[in-house]
């Protein structure tokens, strides 16, 4: 396994692991604070579209099944790069909905009114966007790398494409083999030497 089949593999499970975590916040703070409350909405979509799309479509259908159009690299990126987009707003907000309840007053901050939920979905909803920009930088620079060798990169699979597997070095031999060899430096070994 290559080294980007891992970082492809621990981008996509430790951000099925910070969704589910980020849901189970943004539900927790969804729950005391109602409807009225707009960041855990759009981190419990974010964390569901997230889930939704990452594990059933980008895992699974890549894995039971080959050269879907679901599993090709412009469906990655393309999907990769929505996904970021949600987890960069959804932590911005966070993050920004923190500072406020730290501006009006720190001490009003208790365990009822969820800022510690604020804070963990700022926190986690940050390292996945990261995550998930990385990747999917990286992917469009290798994919752009190897368009130059290869013009279908963009509708191969990612897990066959010349992403993971990266073209062998050749080792060129004698021509003539290893007797070719051994007769040519007999051969000099033979020549008389011309003195003047």
């Amino acid at each position: 396994m290559s080294r980007y089949a891992v970082f492809r593999l621990v981008t996509l499970v430790s951000t099925t692991v910070f969704a589910f975590i980020v849901m189970c916040l943004s539900a927790d703070l969804l729950s005391f604070t109602g409807p009225l409350f707009p960041l855990s909405g759009l981190a419990l979509f974010t964390a569901l579209f997230t889930l939704v799309l990452l594990v059933p479509i980008l895992v699974v259908v890549d894995l039971l099944q080959k050269e879907t159009i679901l599993s090709r690299i412009v469906i990655e990126v393309i999907c990769l790069t929505i996904l970021w987009i949600f987890w960069l707003s959804s932590a911005a907000y966070a993050a920004w909905i923190d500072s406020a309840f730290g501006i009006i007053d720190p001490s009003s901050c208790g365990p009822d009114l969820g800022c510690h939920e604020i804070q963990a979905i700022a926190a986690l909803s940050f390292i996945t966007w990261i995550q998930l920009f990385a990747y999917s930088a990286t992917l469009l620079w290798f994919a752009f790398q190897a368009q130059t060798a290869d013009s279908k990169v963009w509708v191969s699979s990612v897990r066959d494409g010349i992403v993971f597997h990266p073209t062998p070095k050749i080792v060129e031999e004698p021509a003539h083999g290893l007797d070719t060899y051994r007769n040519q430096e007999a051969a000099k070994s033979q020549q008389i030497p011309t003195t003047v």
